[in-house]
């Protein structure tokens, strides 16, 4: 018989991610990449992708109660959002002026090899980034785990996660686990500490002490 301690951990999120630059994920295949001809590709896949969105869904597909948070825009927008859905995925859209970016693969069967092509996503006012982490914030104050991953948008300043990574220790003193993104061709890794994989950390508090991260200028 299942205990209401259990019951209540079940129902608690046990790792929220953040992903400041979301996209659908549409693959298709084809038998060779040619110039300037029309190539007739095999049926698309679409799918819900960006680094802490990927997390979430493995995780969720393991049993264990995630968030996903992401600024969402438009149609596909929208459309990311329900794909999660389906997967099981609780999420948490943060409405933006502009429009989610999709990215785009094909596989060429005659060489097996992948042609990815990935849109720089959508421009974030601070506004917008500042409704992304405050959310991120909120939704951290019950969770065991915390995970920053993915590329960054443009209008997004490279140090946006080390600022999150520092407003938690300062906070809680647990550790945000960062996964390195690429932007303009140049990698960016930050992280607060070295940690393992689902190393635990201790749940946040909530109540009065709870205080939002504030980004400032970018």
């Amino acid at each position: 018989m299942v205990s209401d301690i259990a019951k209540k951990r079940a129902l608690v999120t046990q790792i929220v991610t953040l992903t400041m630059n979301p996209a659908l994920d549409i693959s298709t295949s084809v038998d060779k990449v040619v110039p300037t001809h029309k190539l007739r590709c095999s049926e698309e896949k679409i799918q819900p992708g960006g680094g802490g969105i990927n997390i979430s869904r493995v995780v969720r597909r393991l049993g264990t109660q995630t968030t996903a948070i992401y600024p969402s825009g438009g149609f596909t927008g929208e459309l990311l959002t329900e794909l999660l859905e389906k997967e099981g995925v609780k999420s948490q859209g943060i409405t933006i002026k502009q429009e989610t970016r999709e990215c785009f693969t094909v596989h060429e069967t005659s060489s097996r090899q992948d042609f990815r092509f990935l849109l720089p996503g959508p421009t974030l006012s601070l506004a917008e980034q500042q409704a992304c982490a405050d959310a991120f914030d909120q939704q951290s104050s019950s969770a065991r785990y915390m995970v920053a991953s993915g590329s960054l948008p443009p209008g997004v300043s490279e140090s946006f996660y080390a600022r999150l990574a520092r407003h938690a220790k300062e906070r809680t003193g647990a550790s945000l686990w960062l996964w390195h993104g690429e932007r303009g061709g140049r990698r960016h890794e930050r992280r607060l500490k070295s940690v393992r994989a689902y190393r635990p950390t201790p749940a946040l508090p909530t109540g009065s002490n709870h205080s939002a991260v504030t980004l400032g200028p970018v």
